[in-house]
């Protein structure tokens, strides 16, 4: 039962390097340096953002230039 715990949308505190936050993750962080979210807590998927950040570390180490703007799906479609 461990492993599908993990698959399990929780609430979590929001975290993290900002360039490689998830669209969702960055959201939360707007929300939160809005004032719209206090407490900073987002209900996610930790999984999936950790693999979109991981993508998102590949990209950097390959192009050498931060991921700069690719939590934006919107401005990050441009750069692909």
């Amino acid at each position: 039962m461990k492993g599908v715990e993990a698959l399990v949308t929780k609430t979590y505190h929001v975290t993290g390097t900002v360039v490689y936050f998830s669209p969702l993750l960055y959201s939360a962080y707007r929300e939160i340096i809005n004032g719209r979210n206090v407490a900073g807590e987002i209900r996610h998927n930790p999984n999936k953002s950790d693999v979109f950040s991981l993508g998102l570390t590949f990209l950097h180490m390959c192009t050498l230039d931060k991921p700069v703007d690719m939590n934006y799906m919107e401005q990050g479609n441009d750069f692909l």
